[in-house]
């Protein structure tokens, strides 16, 4: 039985307000937006990338070798964002990704693939005792259980994947997951790509 094939799915539909810009515009180490560091990523997989976003949220035109896909959802969070793609193409996985992922990349989608079980509902990162929803593959059946259940008034994908058969799959190195939400962070993440230092001395100089 072939496996449903894998896309890519970018989610950067909210608001940004605590970074104050659009967070999948930010450069860090590679020089380029995440967006487009994202997209090499996959690109260097051979896997397809497609980019949620609202409806008017980026000019026409802007970064057209990106392939989108429109939220027709875009005040319920990644669930909304998920099943429109899901409904742009029903019979695809779709690994999603979130866009404050600055330290992760390629062997990060690699190694996740790679513990890809198409026969659970999902396949997704556990990290600090938690599933990761924002870094994890979900198969059609799931997408097809999670549209059912957003009919009847479910918006939030982690308590979804929560309550799932998800395969976990342990991350490769617990000090890149590091999400970059707000000016503090992303100014921690520069300094952990400049000096090499870990999340765990930014948290100890925080007390």
């Amino acid at each position: 039985m072939n496996q449903p094939r894998v896309q890519g799915l970018f989610l950067s539909g909210g608001q940004s307000s605590r970074m104050g810009t659009d967070k999948a515009l930010l450069e860090y180490a590679a020089g380029s937006p995440e967006v487009l560091r994202w997209k090499a990523s996959f690109d260097s997989l051979s896997l397809p990338f497609y980019w949620s976003q609202r409806p008017g949220q980026y000019p026409d035109g802007f970064l057209p070798q990106i392939m989108r896909v429109m939220d027709q959802n875009p005040a319920s969070g990644p669930l909304g964002a998920l099943l429109s793609a899901h409904h742009q193409d029903p019979d695809a996985a779709w690994l999603v990704l979130a866009c404050d992922w600055p330290l992760l990349g390629a062997s990060d989608i690699q190694h996740l693939l790679k513990q890809r079980h198409p026969e659970r509902a999902a396949t997704t990162y556990l990290h600090e005792g938690f599933r990761q929803p924002l870094f994890s593959v979900y198969e059609p059946g799931f997408l097809r259980t999670a549209a059912e259940a957003w009919d009847r008034g479910q918006q939030s994908l982690y308590r979804l994947l929560h309550a799932s058969d998800a395969w976990e799959v342990a991350v490769l190195d617990a000090g890149k997951f590091l999400n970059a939400n707000d000016p503090d962070q992303r100014a921690q993440v520069l300094t952990q790509i400049r000096t090499g230092l870990s999340p765990h001395h930014f948290r100890q100089s925080d007390h």
